[in-house]
């Protein structure tokens, strides 16, 4: 005969709540690359930044820096090359009008103590168109050569017509400019004739300015 009373009910078992689970890296597990990576990445990116804002900031401008090797430049150029300087040209000396003949003031003075020298020198000058001609003796009769002194106001021309007429009677001539006494513009002081005068105007010579041994 079977058993047909009802089997007891099963009951099932209650599950049991888990706890979340925290995980700690275990001393041996790998660690993750990616994260160093991005660590990698950082600093990079820092380190260029850091180098990008110190060039702009150490670099000049480059406006100032060409501005200032331009000066730097046109100063050396200037002090390198020397200003040129202009010599200064001297003004022409007026050349002075010539004097006429007539115009010349002659003293002639007898300095050898023989008579009649200047009035001989004297003829021999007015032969050539002087006029103002005075003759007399000098303070020193002892004259070893003739001298003809003229100043700056008579030209060279004159002098040397007048030396060339001494030279006739003298030989010799000693010509210089220099200064004259009072108004004249020229002097003669005579030495001894020549050879070839002295036998012919000694005896014939006279003088009429102020002495007669002139």
């Amino acid at each position: 005969m079977e058993n047909n009373q009802p089997s007891a009910p099963q009951t099932q078992p209650m599950p049991t709540p888990q706890e979340p689970h925290v995980g700690f890296p275990s001393p041996n597990e790998p660690k993750k690359s990616g994260g160093v990576i991005k660590w990698i990445i950082a600093a990079v990116g820092v380190i260029a930044i850091i180098v990008v804002g110190a060039i702009f900031v150490l670099k000049p401008p480059a406006d100032s820096t060409s501005g200032n090797a331009t000066e730097e430049g046109n100063v050396l150029t200037a002090v390198a090359t020397p200003q040129a300087t202009e010599t200064p040209v001297p003004s022409p000396t007026a050349t002075p009008e010539p004097v006429e003949k007539g115009d010349i003031a002659i003293l002639i003075q007898n300095g050898t103590g023989t008579p009649g020298v200047a009035s001989l020198v004297k003829e021999a000058l007015e032969d050539i168109d002087f006029v103002d001609i005075v003759a007399e003796n000098a303070d020193e009769q002892e004259e070893t050569e003739t001298t003809l002194t003229y100043t700056t106001d008579v030209s060279q021309q004159i002098v040397d017509e007048i030396e060339a007429a001494l030279t006739d009677i003298f030989g010799d001539v000693r010509v210089r400019r220099g200064t004259v006494a009072d108004d004249y513009m020229i002097s003669i002081l005579t030495g001894p004739k020549s050879d070839s005068t002295d036998s012919t105007t000694d005896t014939d010579t006279t003088d009429t300015d102020t002495d007669t041994d002139q």
